[in-house]
């Protein structure tokens, strides 16, 4: 009695899986009907099926044979792909505690291993403890097939003085009608002994989360039952008949609870989700301090969320909370895309908008309605670009700069050495802005029912009040939050709950098959050659030796199929540039590569770009700029009015032509020039050999010109317009991913390096010391970019 106390203590704490037993106590367990509806067999039995679902569940479980005069309680935990199992045995011939290790992992897309220790202790206490392990595995090699193997009692360990035979289980599913129904044989070899009756079996899933199944053996003995799954929760309830009993011979039930959702049989609650937009969500990756966790939401979480639940029968609506928001034009874009999605399904999206401007609004009009904070603002003005010019401050203080650009537009540099914006750079602006402008024009414009015009009227005004903005039509109501969660109803037809947490759950679908990896790279921020600096100092950068790593990495991998690059990058270093397209493109001889640009890919970014198999981009993406130049400080001047002199001995005249103390002389400028002519044609070569387009053609899209996504499209620049949702459907294309398998996303991007930063306020300052203080060589002038 002590031990069973013991163990009622112990079985909260571990989860699942039945074990029946005979008069030789030949203990076996095949189609476990009370383990988690789409496990077949249990993992104590076969353990490696705690490497098909990366889940954190806890089963309760008792069964019942009259005709073995048997009882069996136990409980299973598992914690991914590791599981604790602990169960209480007793039948005419032993009693006996048996605890249990089991561990499953992936070996494979299509096969799992695992084993297990089992400790079995006997109640009365004459006899001694017994070790045995078991190991399995099982085989996935199509959706509507299921092999699985396991062994038991491979240590042969005996218990009150009967030994337990070695037995080898084989089990066979098939799943010939898609979900609706599947069959199952099991059959069992036990060593020196005659074979236990052989399983056969039949399930059926008439509807989702609801598993009825009936089997029979050799012996004639037959039992049936039923699984309900109801989201986290499934409970199960299993009958036996006994052919020697002629009648009735038990029953079984079992309880589960799983920190991931199931596919539902019943819709419980319904309810409304809260999704807040604020300047947290970022259009990557952005890790806490020391680098262990993701910080905040990325642009794809968001996207996913929304789609997901546009397909959750559990959400009834969305209230999309519109707060201070630091993305991308692009990136808003494709969150709207979302929402559009949302809305095909029937489904309502509310607008709170805390306080109003073109970006946020351009979100907002996604909404069936919006309301404007009482106490908030809508500022509308229409798209500018706004820019500094340093030349007369830098002569005051004694700065120059030595520059030589290839590309009639590359004018990245202008604000440094001239006293205004060039024709042509304004040329290239104004191109940029109308086209975006006209993007975000149409698409209000369309969501809000205005006529040709009006809002040229509206960008004419500009600041609104709550009340003139709902007086000229750009808004519905005003009101607080608060307001919105109470009139539900007004909103969505009934009293639903407001849910403030959700976020996109994994649901365990009823398919055999492994889902299919793909890999997500963030090349976001200044391109750098060598090692960059993640998102440390607040300005991120990533250089060609973490791209290095990850590449390797992934291509290492073999269980990732496919690879999404998703590019935020105005480009950089012309070497890190060039080494990133490199390593971008290994990955393109062993796995499909698609691209997919955010709010910009040009100069170095696009470089990037053009290793991809497939380029995709938003319609307000800023693509291009093909051009390269070179930009050195001269620092002489500023030297000489603080008094400082400048000397340097040299072994030939050109020496210390890297030095920042010095400008270029007139030869170093011709020889500066070639070289930058050299890696500008190496520039349009490449972009006419990925993108196929004549190198004439390349040269008169080239010159540093930069293009809106829907310009680049037409100019054969990128493949398609979309944003993160078309790339993941061009890459289950292009890596022959079923519709029907799941896609799991593994992401990859620069970590912040936390060891190579002071852990105090002198931080930026040290960084600051590496810069000023670094042995330049005339490459770290030479640049691809793209300002603006």
């Amino acid at each position: 009695m002590k031990r069973i106390s013991i163990y009622l203590s112990l079985v909260f704490f571990s989860t699942i899986s039945i074990t029946y037993g005979d008069a030789n106590l030949n203990l076996y367990n095949r189609f476990n009907p009370y383990a988690s509806t789409y496990n077949s067999l249990g993992a104590l039995e076969n353990p490696s099926i705690l490497g098909y679902l990366d889940d954190r569940q806890f089963t309760l479980f008792y069964n019942e044979s009259i005709s073995m005069d048997s009882k069996n309680i136990g409980s299973v935990i598992e914690f991914g792909n590791f599981g604790l199992g602990i169960n209480y045995f007793d039948n005419e011939s032993a009693e006996f505690l048996k605890y249990s290790l089991p561990i499953g992992f992936r070996a494979s897309d299509y096969m799992l291993m695992g084993f297990g220790l089992s400790l079995l202790d006997p109640i009365k206490p004459e006899y001694g403890c017994a070790w045995d392990w078991y190991a399995g595995a099982m085989f996935l090699p199509a959706r509507f097939l299921n092999i699985s193997v396991s062994g038991q009692h491979l240590g042969q360990p005996s218990v009150q003085g009967i030994p337990l035979r070695r037995r080898v289980n084989l089990g066979i599913g098939l799943k010939p009608f898609s979900e609706v129904v599947e069959f199952y044989g099991d059959f069992s070899f036990v060593e020196h002994s005659k074979d236990i009756a052989n399983r056969y079996l039949v399930a059926l899933n008439p509807i989702n989360g609801m598993r009825l199944f009936f089997g029979i053996t050799d012996d004639k003995d037959m039992y049936g039952g039923i699984n309900l799954d109801l989201t986290r929760f499934g409970f199960s309830f299993m009958g036996n008949y006994s052919d020697e009993k002629s009648g009735y011979d038990g029953k079984g039930f079992a309880f589960r609870y799983s920190d991931k959702h199931y596919e539902e049989l019943l819709t419980l609650t319904r309810h409304i989700i809260l999704l807040r937009l604020d300047d947290s969500v970022k259009d990557g990756v952005e890790e806490d301090f020391f680098g262990l966790q993701k910080k905040s939401r990325s642009v794809v979480d968001i996207v996913r969320d929304i789609r997901y639940a546009a397909r959750d029968s559990n959400v009834a609506g969305v209230i999309l909370y519109v707060g201070d928001i630091h993305l991308s034009v692009s990136a808003i874009e494709e969150i709207r895309g979302a929402l559009t999605f949302f809305k095909k399904f029937d489904k309502k999206v509310i607008v709170f908008l805390e306080n109003g401007d073109d970006i946020s609004y351009f979100l907002a009009t996604c909404g069936d309605r919006i309301v404007i904070n009482e106490g908030g603002s809508l500022y509308l003005k229409g798209a500018s670009s706004q820019m500094l010019f340093f030349k007369n401050f830098f002569e005051k203080i004694g700065l120059r700069f030595d520059v030589v650009a290839a590309g009639e537009y590359k004018t990245a540099f202008e604000p440094l050495i001239e006293e205004k914006a060039s024709e042509r750079r304004r040329e290239q602006s104004s191109k940029i802005l109308k086209s975006i402008q006209g993007t975000l024009n149409e698409s209000i414009s369309l969501s809000r029912n205005f006529e040709q015009g009006y809002l040229e009227k509206v960008y004419s005004i500009s600041l609104f009040s709550p009340e003139k903005a709902r007086d000229m039509r750009l808004v519905d109501e005003i009101g607080t939050y608060e307001k919105v969660k109470k009139n539900i109803v007004n909103y969505f037809g009934k009293p639903y709950p407001v849910k403030e947490d959700y976020v996109r759950a994994s649901v365990l679908k009823n398919v055999w098959q492994l889902p299919k990896r793909v890999a997500i790279i963030y090349l976001n921020g200044d391109i750098i050659y060598g090692k960059g600096f993640g998102s440390s100092l607040g300005v991120e950068s990533i250089g060609n030796l973490d791209i290095a790593d990850i590449v390797k990495e992934i291509i290492a991998d073999e269980s990732i199929v496919g690879v999404i690059v998703r590019i935020n990058s105005p480009g950089g270093s012309t070497i890190g540039s060039q080494l990133i397209f490199e390593e971008l493109s290994k990955i393109r001889l062993h796995k499909p590569l698609v691209v997919s640009i955010g709010g910009i890919g040009a100069s170095g970014g696009y470089f990037s770009a053009i290793a991809g198999d497939y380029i995709i981009a938003d319609k307000t993406s800023i693509v291009g700029s093909v051009g390269v130049f070179f930009l050195k400080p001269d620092l002489s001047n500023l030297l000489k009015k603080l008094g400082i002199n400048y000397e340097s001995q040299n072994t030939v005249d050109s020496s210390d032509s890297d030095s920042l103390f010095r400008g270029l002389k007139e030869n170093e400028l011709k020889n500066v020039k070639d070289y930058i002519d050299s890696f500008y044609s190496y520039f349009k070569e490449k972009v006419a050999e990925r993108r196929r387009i004549d190198k004439s053609r390349v040269s008169e899209l080239a010159e540093g010109k930069v293009y809106s996504g829907i310009d680049a499209i037409q100019l054969g620049l990128v493949d398609d317009i979309g944003g993160y949702e078309k790339a993941c459907e061009k890459i289950r294309t292009l890596a022959k991913i079923p519709k029907d398998i799941e896609i799991e996303f593994v992401e990859y991007y620069k970590k912040r390096d936390i060891g190579s930063m002071v852990l105090n306020n002198d931080a930026a300052i040290n960084e600051i010391f590496k810069i000023v203080f670094k042995n330049w060589s005339m490459i770290d002038f030479v640049q691809y970019r793209y300002f603006e």
